[in-house]
């Protein structure tokens, strides 16, 4: 869990778990590193928490204050076992490049495409400065999308094992000379 996050959260008469969303390394072998790569997977509270919803429960974390979802928090608990999957058969996963509302870029996953609610996974991959891990994913927003059409996202795709292999490695900070 975050140092400032909280494990439980109540919402009306029921107490929430939010253990699932305390991140992990796990270890994934690429075309680019076949000695394999760590990766530490951390979850924003943008995973279970919407904005501007009436009557629901204020969630604060971090600084920010955003409302307590529990449709966002129930797809959530899947979020763990799908970024594990993605990363274990990162040769073959593709993911998609898109921008959020602040014209950031963003990575995204589409699970399972073909139904008729696509569920969206964004998410930053950077260069890890964690002593324990190579590369950094933090999944910044996940949530169900009504009635989307996959179809132009299908052709864009790259896979994750290309993207990871892309990224720049981080600078060595010089010593300065006694």
């Amino acid at each position: 869990m975050s140092r400032l996050r909280p494990e439980t959260f109540r919402h009306g008469a029921l107490d929430y778990d939010l253990t699932h969303m305390s991140g992990f390394v796990r270890q994934c072998v690429t075309l680019h590193n076949p000695d394999g790569l760590s990766v530490l997977c951390t979850f924003s509270n943008h995973c279970f928490t919407i904005e501007g919803v009436p009557h629901n429960s204020t969630y604060t974390v971090e600084g920010e204050q955003r409302d307590f979802c529990p449709n966002r928090h129930a797809e959530s608990l899947r979020l763990p076992g799908l970024i594990r999957e993605h990363i274990d058969a990162c040769q073959s996963m593709r993911v998609y490049r898109s921008k959020d509302r602040n014209g950031a870029s963003k990575l995204m996953i589409l699970d399972d495409p073909t139904t008729e609610d696509a569920y969206f996974v964004y998410f930053d991959l950077t260069r890890s400065t964690n002593k324990y891990a190579d590369i950094k994913l933090t999944v910044a927003s996940a949530f169900r999308k009504p009635n989307y059409k996959p179809g132009e996202h299908a052709k864009l795709g790259t896979e994750l094992d290309r993207v990871m292999g892309a990224l720049p490695r981080p600078k060595k900070k010089k010593r300065s000379k006694k």
